[in-house]
């Protein structure tokens, strides 16, 4: 079982409020992206759906309460997941599902 500290839980908690809208405001993305893209984290996922919605990388951060480098590292294992070449833009292919 995890334990989150006071912070982690009312970050976590705070996501799943702002994903709750963010899945009234297109549901059909969500899906979408599950069927497209099964082998994604859950962090991944979170963070896809942020790109999705035009956050950038600080923002992501603080919306998950987590450090713009462990965005960074996601963002690339995201790249490498969609088999996007360095020219391709994440943003775009992310829109394009």
């Amino acid at each position: 079982m995890v334990t989150l500290d006071a912070s982690t839980a009312r970050t976590s908690q705070a996501f799943a409020d702002f994903n709750r809208t963010l899945r009234q405001q297109d549901s059909g993305f969500h899906a979408r992206l599950k069927t497209r893209c099964a082998c994604f984290s859950h962090r991944e996922l979170e963070i896809v759906v942020l790109i999705w919605h035009g956050l950038t990388d600080p923002q992501i951060g603080a919306v998950l309460g987590i450090s713009f480098r462990t965005v960074d590292n996601a963002r690339y294992h995201i790249r490498k997941k969609l088999e996007l070449k360095r020219e391709e833009s994440l943003y775009q292919a992310i829109q394009a599902i």
